[in-house]
């Protein structure tokens, strides 16, 4: 993703590295159950966590760290209307199943506020500790704040592929913030 200038690559929880992990979502896809974090904290990488997902930021120098391409959809992706601030889009489905903590996924919503989930209906702009009793759930949230549209050359776009889709947030706001964001999640 890209903020202010500076890039940075939302690996988490896209692909799964252990193809023992992925042969136990096949067999496991009952309940979920993740465990919150005690505090919060702010760091460029971590992991693996106990289904061997990591993330990992694009400035990172760690030995995992991936080697990341920026994907640009203003040419061909398609384009997600948003009317109004704190939205949320109807179900697109993806060009695969991806597995996601042990859950097949095969379709996804975007949110205007900056995350996607396989199951939320609700656009909430606050951030909040994940997994939760409320919405939202099972999502990635490259930037999870309030964001809007803020003018004509703001716009979101996705792109799928029989092995991958992007998601592209373009010239996003922050609700009281003079600044734009532009950012993309991979799903591979």
């Amino acid at each position: 993703m890209v903020v202010l200038g500076i890039s940075f690559f939302l690996l988490a929880a896209l692909a799964n590295p252990e193809t023992a992990k992925n042969d136990w979502a096949k067999n496991n896809t009952a309940g979920l159950s993740i465990p919150h974090a005690d505090t919060p904290e702010i760091t460029a990488s971590d992991g693996p966590d106990g289904y061997g997902y990591y993330f990992i930021d694009s400035d990172d120098s760690a030995y995992n760290a991936p080697d990341f391409h920026w994907v640009e959809l203003l040419r061909y992706g398609t384009p997600i209307s948003f009317s109004q601030d704190d939205q949320i889009s109807g179900l697109i489905y993806l060009g695969f199943a991806f597995t996601y903590y042990g859950q097949y996924c095969t379709s996804f919503r975007i949110c205007s506020n900056g995350w996607i989930s396989f199951t939320s209906l609700l656009p909430d702009f606050l951030n909040q500790p994940i997994p939760s009793t409320t919405d939202p759930n099972n999502l990635l949230a490259a930037f999870w704040d309030d964001l809007y549209q803020g003018d004509t050359n703001s716009s979101v776009y996705y792109h799928n592929r029989s092995d991958s889709t992007v998601i592209e947030w373009r010239n996003y706001r922050h609700y009281g913030d003079s600044g734009q964001y532009t950012f993309e999640i991979i799903l591979l």
